[in-house]
């Protein structure tokens, strides 16, 4: 329909509502030239009636199709303004976009900086071999190793475990390590170890693990046990700590692995949930000096390996939890030793410990009911 036809016949439906729309109305309309103006005949005030009526109709008309022409010219322009919207929301995708890719490309050349803070990790914990001069002090670890399995092979043999008893075997353990390390530190500065073992978190129920890997620690040396009591106030994840989340992808790629950091304070990379309980980790931005006068953790360098077995069982993977090491200082392991003596000790506690999960006679990996 045309707008002029449309215009029409909402003025012929106004004339009806008007003119029409009674018998009355009509005859008013039809007499006004008689009565008013001095027509002298019913025939001329009924065409002048008429006339009139035209006319109205008319101008009613021209009034309708303006108003039709203004409403689709303000639709016309509503259409242009969304597309105007919808092309200045296009552009600043564009702008958010460009912006994403500088962001990315600050982000490489970041990472093309800070390359020399990792090659100066790497280069300490190569320094720690070539400068290392107590071999023979590994001695005294063998010693030690085979005290603390002897206390395991006899509770292995126990058809009940008791969680008291395995604990305190389990602590006995934590206290032996340390007992190890700190005998073969012997640097000018005073070094002090803390050894734990830390479990993921099961469904009391379903015995399922926890579908954000929660970890909780089982035991720890007795020195270390009121030190880090603020470690307990919080929940850990596996995925807010780079120690636990780099064993984890190195066991599931390579089927056996640890995490070894002597520079722990200049590494802008590494992440801990303890830094809810110590302090925030300082900025990536500030310089290795500044990051080491401003680190929270009580620790400087770390080792971590996970409670598995070393030769695997298969496609499935064993693995419920971390043995871990970590020292106050920074260069506080031996690269070449350190990770394979502690691999071996996790490998030989994995069945008993899991045993003692399997069984869910540990408190700590039962905290869901």
């Amino acid at each position: 329909m045309s707008i002029w036809n449309q215009a029409l016949k909402e003025a012929f439906n106004w004339g009806n509502k008007w003119f029409l729309s009674s018998v009355g109305g009509l005859v008013t309309v039809l007499t006004f030239f008689l009565k008013s103006v001095g027509v002298k005949t019913w025939s001329e005030s009924i065409l002048y009636g008429l006339i009139l009526c035209s006319i109205s109709i008319l101008i009613m008309t021209v009034i309708k199709y303006r108003r039709i022409i203004d409403e689709q010219y303000i639709q016309e322009a509503e259409k242009l303004k969304d597309e105007a919207t919808n092309n200045l929301n296009y552009i600043n995708l564009l702008k958010a976009e460009a912006s994403e890719k500088d962001a990315s490309i600050d982000s490489l050349k970041n990472e093309l900086e800070d390359r020399s803070n990792k090659l100066f990790i790497l280069e300490g914990n190569l320094a720690n071999i070539a400068s290392d001069n107590n071999y023979k002090l590994y001695g005294n670890a063998i010693i030690v190793l085979s005290e603390m399995f002897s206390k395991f092979h006899a509770i292995r043999k126990k058809t009940k475990l008791e969680e008291r008893e395995l604990r305190e075997t389990l602590e006995y353990m934590c206290n032996k390590i340390k007992q190890i390390f700190e005998h073969n530190n012997k640097s000018d500065s005073v070094k002090l170890y803390s050894v734990c073992i830390k479990l993921f978190v099961f469904e009391a129920k379903s015995r399922q693990l926890l579908p954000e890997l929660r970890i909780a620690t089982l035991c720890r040396d007795e020195k270390s046990i009121e030190a880090r009591r603020a470690y307990s106030k919080g929940e850990h994840h596996m995925y807010a700590n780079t120690c636990f989340l780099e064993v984890y992808r190195e066991l599931k790629e390579y089927g056996r692995g640890y995490y070894f950091n002597n520079r722990i304070p200049i590494d802008i990379y590494y992440a801990n949930s303890s830094a809810l309980a110590y302090g925030r980790l300082p900025d990536k931005n500030l310089s290795n000096d500044e990051r080491r006068k401003r680190w929270p953790l009580p620790y400087r360098s770390e080792l971590v390996v996970p409670l598995s077995p070393l030769l695997g069982s298969g496609n499935k993977l064993q693995f419920i939890g971390y043995l871990c090491v970590d020292c106050n200082e920074e260069d506080g392991f031996n690269v070449q030793y350190d990770p394979g003596m502690l691999q071996g000790v996790a490998d030989g506690i994995f069945d008993l410990v899991k045993r003692g999960v399997d069984k869910g006679i540990f408190d700590v990996i039962k905290q869901i009911k």
